[in-house]
């Protein structure tokens, strides 16, 4: 049951997520504008989640 709910949490938060949270857009990434084109590389939001998934098997142990 309690896999169900963080399913869902994880489901609606990447639906809706965008609107609260600011991940892809963070300081840092880099966004280039030309006449020609716009290059955006979110490198600042892929430490950031890259960082989440490496902390998230460490923190699966324990239990509240």
């Amino acid at each position: 049951m309690t896999s169900i709910g963080i399913l869902l949490v994880v489901g609606l938060l990447m639906e809706f997520g965008g609107k609260f949270l600011p991940l892809g857009h963070l300081p840092g990434d880099i966004h280039i504008t030309s006449e020609h084109g716009s290059f955006y590389f979110p490198i600042v939001t892929c430490v950031v989640e890259r960082t989440a998934e490496f902390l998230r098997p460490l923190t699966a142990n324990f239990s509240l």
